[in-house]
């Protein structure tokens, strides 16, 4: 997705976001990108789940690389750990979080800990944010609704994946090969019901809800 940012400091930023499963490859980070330059600022999160995490640049020489305090790991947001930059000729780490002691709690233990401390503020949306939420994705209007309808979600395999062939109007970039579907194509077909998939997927909780429930599953 790609959006702009309305406000004066942002005017003119394109901002891309690109996320999706099986990727090929497990990554967290925010780009920042060198307006005419080649030089790139890396922030990388989520350290409990790809075991990196730090902020580092590329081609992006440093004007001060003396010592400097950042947050440290842990539910405590106010402890702190001192780090020397390792920046040469533009490119390393100002801060890599390598240090084998620190824990970085996994975000459902942030909540856990937010829910027992009642601080409700910092890892919770408020009930109006909540209720604005399900009125969004669940919408019954196509311009308000941020769920696209089964037939305008088109699937993918990663070129990475092995045996994945990419034709020319299928690859749109080199991290995504469309496979000329959509999920409705799938629901419909691959998981359509019949005896064949009765055995097939007599272990997909999906298949089954679907096929074999008395309540019937509507794809939304």
């Amino acid at each position: 997705m790609q959006f702009d940012v309305n406000t004066p400091e942002w005017t003119g930023v394109p901002v891309h976001i690109v996320t999706g499963k099986d990727m090929g490859e497990l990554v967290y980070t925010v780009e920042l990108h060198q307006k005419g330059g080649d030089g790139i600022v890396t922030f990388e999160v989520g350290k409990e789940e790809t075991g990196v995490a730090g902020v580092k640049v590329t081609n992006w020489p440093l004007v001060d690389d003396s010592k400097l305090v950042v947050p440290a790991g842990g539910f405590d947001v106010h402890q702190t750990v001192t780090v020397t930059p390792a920046v040469t000729d533009g490119t390393g780490y100002i801060v890599k979080y390598d240090m084998e002691d620190m824990y970085f709690p996994k975000p459902y233990s942030v909540m856990a800990s937010a829910l027992l401390n009642g601080n409700y503020g910092q890892s919770f949306v408020t009930w109006a944010e909540c209720l604005r939420s399900w009125e969004i994705v669940t919408s019954s209007g196509p311009e308000v609704c941020l769920d696209p309808a089964p037939e305008r979600v088109q699937v993918y395999r990663s070129p990475l994946e092995e045996g994945t062939e990419c034709s020319t109007n299928q690859c749109s970039s080199e991290s995504v090969c469309w496979q000329a579907q959509s999920v409705k194509d799938i629901y419909d077909g691959q998981f359509e019901c019949n005896a064949e998939n009765d055995n097939k997927y007599s272990g997909v909780s999906m298949y089954q809800a679907k096929c074999h429930s008395s309540i019937p599953m509507v794809l939304v």
